[in-house]
């Protein structure tokens, strides 16, 4: 069956950041992402245990059911045709690549918006031998992850950045920000109350507000961003 319907789409987030480096800093980017459903196959929430608060139920998927049947068609593509995945996933690349040199814009992906996909393994390469990354080396690539500091030491690259999500281990994450690897921390009521004095200013000199720019590939190595936490009904940082 012929795919309907687009791979890159925006969220809120991604929209409210666009916004903000356009007025505070004057930059033009055009920055979507790959949302897919999240479940086996696509992340790790089902063995994490956190599928059940995860923020694919929020924001605009709360407010309009078709946004999560959208992904959940992502989904079946993916995994019954991933001839037809990779075909669609490459025009639309190209298109905003040139749609991005048409309006002297810069271009960024978010390929795991609620996914864990490694895109470096060579059956998720797009064309044969090549990833995303190869493909599109102007592109800058991001993502948030869930992953030890190996899997983001061997799979981040000059275009493909990873920011480690830092899930209560501070051992875990004094150690990513000692190799460079920036790390993201939601200000829960728990961490605030129980961690927040081990992730003072001596730990990294950067230190950015997540909520009002989500583009990680512009932040110093080894900084901590600052996400504030979800509400039910504005799903804004993550």
């Amino acid at each position: 069956m012929e795919y309907t319907g687009k791979l890159l789409t925006t969220n809120e987030k991604l929209e409210k950041t666009e916004k903000y480096l356009l007025s505070e800093k004057n930059e033009k980017w055009i920055i979507k992402g790959l949302q897919f459903l999240p479940g086996p196959g696509f992340c790790d929430g089902h063995l994490l245990g956190c599928l059940g608060s995860c923020l694919v139920y929020t924001g605009f998927a709360k407010r309009f059911k078709s946004v999560n049947k959208g992904r959940k068609k992502r989904n079946n593509l993916f995994i019954r045709d991933r001839k037809q995945f990779n075909k669609i996933l490459f025009k639309e690349l190209m298109a905003l690549s040139n749609r991005a040199l048409k309006q002297n814009s810069k271009l960024a992906i978010r390929p795991n918006v609620f996914s864990s996909i490694n895109w470096n393994l060579p059956e998720n390469h797009i064309k044969p031998g090549k990833s995303l990354f190869d493909c599109f080396p102007n592109i800058a690539f991001y993502d948030y992850t869930e992953k030890p500091l190996s899997y983001i030491l061997e799979n981040q690259s000059k275009n493909y950045h990873l920011t480690a999500s830092h899930k209560g281990n501070i051992k875990q994450s004094w150690e990513m920000l000692r190799n460079g690897i920036s790390i993201a921390i939601v200000k829960s009521d728990y961490f605030n109350k129980n961690q927040l004095q081990y992730f003072g200013p001596s730990i990294t000199k950067y230190h950015y507000n997540g909520d009002l720019n989500d583009l990680r590939p512009q932040d110093y190595r080894g900084s901590i961003v600052w996400l504030s936490e979800k509400q039910s009904k504005k799903a804004l940082s993550y």
